[in-house]
This record gives C-alpha cells, sequence and structure tokens, in this order.
C-alpha cells in the first residue's frame, strides 16, 4: 500500500521537479520578477537617453558662433550573443551611434554653416532578457539604491530646553542646490526668526533669500527710505492688506527701506510675527546687498560682485543642466506646495471659483479627503492665480501649451507664441486681457509662459506714480490698456512693450503716463505665479490664514521663484497648524 504524502511533486522545467505542500486548491503562475527592471531598461533605451541628450546639448562657444545639437541616436546590432560573451568574456553592448548637427556662424558676413554628422559614441552595455548584464564574461545585477525622492519636506519638533516649537524644511532636487529653512528662538531680544542653509552653508536669514528674487528695492536718487506712505498706497492699489497696527521694536533703530519691508512682507504673507522678527534682524536692506550676501555665503574667499552673484543665482537655481527635480520631484513638489493639500481638514473661508467664474467650493464647506479630490481638479485648471514680486534676472519660464476651455483662467497669463488666425492676431509676450480670452474661443490651444502672471491695476491721477514706481521695482509692466481693454497707443506704438522673458524690460516713463493721465488706465504687472486660497482650521473659524501654493500649470524640471515662495509660505502656515509635517528621514 502506498503510503500518502503531504506533497505533491510539481515539475519546475524540463529537469527540475520541487515538493509543494500547499493546501488551497488552485495554482497560481509565478509572475515574472525581473519585469520591472527589463521595462525599466526597455523605456532607456528608447526615450530616456533622448532625455539625458537633451538635457546637455545644444552645446554653444562662448561667442555664441559655434553651436552643437543632438538630433538623434541608434543602437547596431551586438557583436555577440550572451552566451558567447560569458565564453569569450567581454561585454554583451552594442555599438550607441548619434547624430550631431554643427553650426558655424561667420562673424564677419553672418553666415551659418550647418553641417550633420553620425558619431560614435561607445559600446552601450545591454540587458539580457532575465535582467542581467554581462561584464567581462560575469553576469553581474545592479541593486537599486534606496535614497529619498526629490520634493519639499517639512518637520516639528521641540526644543529641549525652552520647549518651544521648532520647524525645519528641506526643498531636496535629484541633482542641485539643496535649501534648508530652520526657525530660531535663541535671539530672545528679537522672538523667533527664519533662518537659510544653501547647500548646508552656514546659516543665513530667509530674507536674504527673498530679497534677492524680488522682495526687495535698490535705493533710488532722493528716495525717503524711511516713508511708508508710497507703498501702503501702492498696496491698496493691489487690492492687498496694509496694517498700521504691526508692532515694529527696531524701527528706531533708523534701517533704510525697513517699514516699507514690514508693509510688504505682511502684505503678501500675512502679519507673522517670524516674518517681522526675521526682517529687523536682516542688515541687508537693498536688493544688491543680499545677492552679495548669497554670494559671500556661497564664495567666501572671492570678491562679491551683482553680475558674478546673478550669474551664481541662476547657476545654483534656475539652470535646468545643474537643478534637476525630475518628473518624480515635480509631482511631488506640485502635490507638497499645492494648496489643496493643504486645505484637508481645514475650512474654506472664501469661496473657490472655477474657470467659468461659478462657485466650485463654497465658503465655510470643510474639506475632506472625499472632496479633496475635486478641490485638487478645480485648482489644477490654475484658477485663483496672483501675481507676487519677481526679479527678471532669474525668470526663466518655460513654455506650456494650454486649451483655450481654461477660460477666466487665461486671464492675465503671458502668450510664448503667437496666435494668429483670418480675424485677429495676437503677439508674443501678449499679456491676455478678458476680451482676448473671448477671441481666443475659436482657438484649441495656446502656448503660454508657466510660473508667471500679471495682475490688472487700475489707477487714475492719484496714485499712477506710485503705482508705476513701485510696480516696476517689484514686478514688470507687461501691457497698458483702457478701460474697454484695448492697448493704449503713443505715436502709433505701443505706450508699453510686450513682455517677454530673458529680454531686458523697457520701463515706462512717468511723462508717458502723465500723456493719459485724464483717463482711467490699467497697468498689468507680471510677476511670479502663485496660487492662493484662503482658510480656517475647524478649532477657529475666525482666524483667516493665507495659502500660497505653485502654479499647477507649471512642469519645469528645476525649481522657480514661485516654489521659493510656495516653500517660503509652507513653513509659516506650519506656524497656525496648516500643513502637514512629515517625517525627514522618510524615503519618500
Amino acid at each position: 500500500m502506498e503510503q500518502e504524502n503531504s506533497y505533491r511533486i510539481v515539475d519546475c522545467g524540463k529537469k527540475a521537479q520541487r515538493r509543494d505542500y500547499s493546501k488551497a486548491s488552485g495554482e497560481l503562475e509565478l509572475p515574472n520578477l525581473v519585469e520591472i527592471q527589463t521595462n525599466s531598461f526597455q523605456w532607456f533605451i528608447e526615450q530616456g537617453i533622448s532625455e539625458v541628450f537633451n538635457d546637455v546639448y545644444p552645446i554653444s562657444n562662448y561667442a555664441e558662433t559655434m553651436r552643437l545639437s543632438f538630433k538623434s541616436y541608434s543602437f547596431g546590432q551586438p557583436k555577440y550573443s550572451v552566451n558567447e560573451c560569458k565564453n569569450r568574456e567581454c561585454n554583451y553592448a552594442a555599438p550607441l551611434k548619434a547624430v550631431m548637427e554643427l553650426e558655424m556662424m561667420d562673424e564677419e558676413t553672418g553666415e551659418v554653416v550647418t553641417k550633420s554628422e553620425e558619431v560614435f559614441l561607445g559600446d552601450f552595455p545591454l540587458m539580457t532578457p532575465t535582467g542581467t548584464f554581462i561584464i567581462n564574461g560575469a553576469e553581474r545585477v545592479i541593486v537599486s539604491q534606496i535614497v529619498r525622492s526629490p520634493g519639499a519636506y517639512f518637520d516639528q519638533s521641540s526644543d529641549d530646553k525652552t520647549g518651544k516649537d521648532l520647524y525645519t524644511s528641506e526643498y531636496i532636487p535629484s541633482r542641485g542646490t539643496w535649501l534648508e529653512l530652520m526657525s530660531d528662538s535663541k535671539k530672545a531680544a528679537l522672538g523667533r526668526i527664519l533662518n537659510l542653509s544653501v547647500d548646508r552653508k552656514r546659516k543665513i536669514l530667509s530674507t536674504t533669500l527673498l530679497k534677492a528674487i524680488g522682495f526687495s528695492l535698490d535705493t533710488q536718487k532722493g528716495e525717503d527710505t524711511y516713508d511708508t506712505t508710497g507703498i501702503k498706497k501702492f498696496l491698496k492699489a493691489l487690492d492687498l492688506p496694509v496694517s498700521d497696527d504691526i508692532a515694529n521694536p527696531v524701527d528706531e533703530l533708523g534701517k533704510e527701506f525697513l517699514g516699507l519691508y514690514t508693509e510688504l512682507y505682511t502684505a503678501f504673507f500675512g502679519e507673522y510675527e517670524d516674518i517681522i522678527n526675521t526682517l529687523n534682524a536682516d542688515t541687508n536692506t537693498t536688493r544688491a546687498e543680499s545677492l552679495l550676501k548669497l554670494y559671500e555665503n556661497q564664495r567666501a574667499d572671492e570678491i562679491p560682485t551683482i553680475d558674478g552673484a546673478i550669474n551664481l543665482m541662476n547657476a545654483k537655481f534656475f539652470d535646468y543642466r545643474r537643478y534637476d527635480l525630475t518628473k518624480a520631484g515635480r509631482y511631488k513638489t506640485g502635490k507638497k506646495l499645492g494648496v489643496a493639500n493643504r486645505c484637508e481638514g481645514n475650512v474654506i473661508a472664501k469661496d473657490i471659483l472655477d474657470e467659468n467664474g461659478k462657485v466650485a467650493v463654497a465658503a465655510g464647506t470643510v474639506i475632506s479627503k472625499k472632496n479633496r479630490d475635486a478641490l485638487r481638479k478645480v485648482l489644477s485648471k490654475g484658477v485663483h492665480m496672483e501675481a507676487f514680486p519677481f526679479n527678471h534676472d532669474f525668470s526663466h519660464p518655460s513654455v506650456e501649451t494650454v486649451s483655450t476651455k481654461l477660460n477666466q483662467a487665461l486671464i492675465g497669463r503671458v502668450l510664448a507664441t503667437p496666435v494668429i488666425t483670418d480675424k485677429f492676431q495676437l503677439d508674443m509676450g501678449t499679456v491676455l486681457t478678458s476680451q482676448d480670452v473671448a477671441l481666443l474661443s475659436g482657438v484649441k490651444t495656446v502656448d503660454i509662459y508657466s510660473a508667471i502672471i500679471a495682475r490688472p491695476v487700475t489707477v487714475d491721477s492719484d496714485d499712477c506714480d506710485v503705482v508705476l514706481n513701485y510696480g516696476q521695482r517689484f514686478f514688470a509692466v507687461g501691457r497698458i490698456t483702457d478701460s474697454e481693454g484695448n492697448d493704449i497707443l503713443m505715436d502709433d506704438e505701443l505706450l508699453c512693450n510686450r513682455y517677454i522673458p530673458d529680454t531686458p524690460v523697457v520701463k515706462v516713463g512717468v511723462n508717458q503716463m502723465k500723456l493719459v493721465e485724464e483717463q482711467e488706465v490699467t497697468l498689468w504687472l507680471v510677476g511670479n505665479a502663485q496660487q492662493v486660497v484662503y482658510v480656517t482650521s475647524q478649532a477657529d473659524t475666525s482666524h483667516i490664514v493665507k495659502v500660497i501654493g505653485i502654479d499647477p500649470l507649471n512642469t519645469k524640471k528645476c525649481i522657480t521663484m514661485s516654489d521659493m515662495i510656495a516653500y517660503y509660505d509652507y513653513q509659516f502656515n506650519m506656524f497656525d497648524g496648516i500643513g502637514n509635517a512629515d517625517d525627514i528621514d522618510q524615503l519618500g
């Protein structure tokens, strides 16, 4: 009599057999355990390599007379098969070739000579069907390294000695400069301040960076740096809150622009004591001084210059070749620094309108996980955008193609390419008005600049000079229209040139504006595009918190000034209990 076994014999392949002790009925086929690796490598050789080349090319010489561009690439056939590579102790690889185009310009005649050629770049290792590589005849595998994902991370802790709350945050790219914010309450005379560390260097005050990217002024001849009358008038014209009751304990020391900066920062961010304390401690009064301070912090052994500081900022933050968030980092940045996540668990203080001007989320609505996705869908179309001060030298917006069905969300956006039809024409750099958006209804898509937007400010003879003065120092005037939305002309030419990034900005003179002071005109001030909503906590509905997020239409893989402002504001929202703390050591 045969003995019953607690197992059964299962064939595994042609030769191997295994004992199967499973009791459950039915069998599941063993999945392909290396499918993730093989699919990832297949994507890399089909698309990823092209992205790597596009990050590096084109390459130009200093005089911009020679330019080397990447056009395409191709793989040849491997010289040996997998088994032959093992026997011959060589690499399993295929030749990689690329088509390069060289443009050479004659400086004297301006003639451009173009030459294309296929270049052999080297033998590229290939992955076998089992997810391995053959290197010198030996079979090797790549072990994935677990690292923290690019993005913004926030943390909250308590001081062991004082028991006060401490807040820290990190903005981490895949490649490039790290930003760190940390609160400091050791300076008891001033109160809690917010410090900044760039690339793990010596700490500086966080307002230094904000002043460098646009929240500051340079002194003009004959200007009273202690008078705040003009800035208050300017902020009121922008429909921003102005408070005369802000505590300013160090103003008696006579710091230039201190009162002006206090009004400016609290109007855009809110009346946070930490902002005022940090401004009081900041000895940099102008934009130039802030840029030089950042340069000294990063290049302590070099003589600081303004041009050198601008080039350093562009290289460290705004050059896509040196700063890379990757697609994953941009997605996580949009999720973390967007306003939708910070609204969860809180009460909407003001109605949120959709792209058609209809109420999508009414005031008083508590945002839960169920309606959070609906809120995110509305906000993802770029509604509730406001222009914040910016520095034109660091504005390198990407071009995004969007649908004209965004309607009112397109108002204030800047066209990146001209729109030409049989009925109308809109030039590149045109700030879109409501009349322009109505014309675009017959066009499917338009190209706009992301991370920047224009704020309309209606002025008259009473506040025209003030708005023009501060408007061109904190923003850039992108368009001037009359009450009907038409461009104002002078001598058959535009009174204000179109706004084109990465080109010099021509300012509008006061004498030019005097010609139109008799009529009501609208100045379109171009600045950083920030999404703004207002919320309250469920515990205290009387305290309204301003939540500032990034531009949801921005897909650029390097950091922008809009990201910096949203990152800065998230830290302040944490003081109000808005937002979530992350585990700084989490893998993301």
